[in-house]
Order: C-alpha cells, then structure tokens, then sequence
C-alpha cells in the first residue's frame, strides 16, 4: 500500500477524537489506547 502525505501541522495529541482515530486507520481503537501506542512508538523521536 502506498500513500501520499497532502499536508502536515502540528496538534496536541490529547485533543484526538474517536473520528481521529479512525482516520488514522485505526477505527477499533479508543483514543486512550492511540495515544498509548503512538507514545510509545515515538518516545525518542519529534513527529510532526
């Protein structure tokens, strides 16, 4: 699978939505559980 990145900004990640999360292809996920999992996965990395 491929994609294509149309635009980037910056946002604080406590403000994600359930909707957020869907659209980040994870639709069964909660919003507690993405952050958990992105925080994790970029712990020492800055993600814009």
């Amino acid at each position: 699978m491929t994609g294509e990145v149309v635009s980037t900004r910056r946002e604080q990640l406590d403000r994600i939505t359930p909707e957020d999360v869907g659209a980040e292809s994870f639709p069964d996920m909660t919003t507690t559980e993405f952050i958990e999992l992105f925080t994790a996965m970029t712990a020492s990395a800055e993600i814009t």
